[in-house]
C-alpha cells in the first residue's frame, strides 16, 4: 500500500455530487469527517476533506434562495401547514399544534443541512 497522498479529481467530482442524493451527501460528509477524526495525519485525508467541501458547497448550493428545487420544497411545505391551519386552525393553535409544525420544521431543516 502506497503512503503517498491521494489527489481528488476536483472536475469529476464535482459533477458527481450534484447527481447525489441528500442523504448520499450527508452519509458522505460524516463518513469522511469520521476517517478523518480516525487518522488525521493519513495519506487519504486530505482527499477526505475534499469530498466533504465539495458535499457541503453542494448542499448550500442547492439551498440557495435561487435553487428552483429548494424553493419549490419549502414552498410546498408552507402550502401543507397553511392547508393544516385551514382545515383546523384550533389545533395548530394549541400547545400541539405548535410543537407538530416545529417538529416538521425542524426534521426538514435537518434533513437540507444532513449536518
Amino acid at each position: 500500500m502506497s503512503c503517498e497522498q491521494i489527489h481528488i479529481n476536483h472536475v469529476e467530482y464535482e459533477k458527481k455530487v450534484r447527481g447525489m442524493t441528500l442523504a448520499e451527501l450527508g452519509y458522505t460528509i460524516r463518513d469522511c469527517k469520521a476517517a478523518i477524526a480516525a487518522m488525521p495525519e493519513g495519506y487519504k485525508a486530505g482527499y477526505y476533506a475534499d469530498e466533504v467541501n465539495y458535499c457541503v458547497n453542494e448542499l448550500h448550493r442547492r439551498k440557495s434562495p435561487t435553487n428552483k428545487e429548494y424553493n419549490k420544497v419549502m414552498g410546498t411545505v408552507k402550502t401543507l401547514v397553511d392547508l393544516l391551519q385551514e382545515k383546523d386552525p384550533e389545533s395548530l393553535g394549541t400547545k400541539g399544534g405548535e410543537l407538530i409544525i416545529a417538529e416538521v420544521e425542524q426534521a426538514l431543516k435537518s434533513l437540507m443541512n444532513c449536518h
